[in-house]
């Protein structure tokens, strides 16, 4: 069992979901999917013995590249080298994992 479990959040989880699916081959739990009034509100993905979780916490959440596009204190916070949040995600073939998950999107982020 894994010891830590990445939780992630998106405006639109549903999408976002399929996204990761299609792009990164992550297998979704079906049965951990649920949704309130057209909102992900949980679902777990899994990466071999591994899983992440992903919802959209609220009907009012908005994403980081959204609030940073208003507060120039975030942006200038957020505007560093390394990454502020994130994944670190072992693969076997990173040329072939980087061309698949750049074929497919992630469309669905752009603003």
């Amino acid at each position: 069992m894994q010891n830590v479990i990445p939780m992630l959040s998106y405006e639109n989880g549903v999408a976002s979901l399929e996204w990761l699916k299609q792009a990164f081959g992550f297998e979704e739990n079906i049965e951990t999917r649920f949704i309130e009034d057209g909102r992900l509100t949980h679902a777990e993905l899994k990466a071999g013995n591994n899983i992440i979780m992903i919802a959209t916490p609220s009907l009012n959440y908005e994403s980081v590249n959204k609030q940073r596009k208003r507060d120039k204190q975030m942006d200038q916070w957020l505007s560093v080298p390394w990454i502020v949040n994130g994944l670190l995600v072992y693969v076997e073939n990173l040329a072939l994992h980087f061309k698949k998950a750049k074929e497919n999107g992630p469309k669905f982020f752009r603003t």
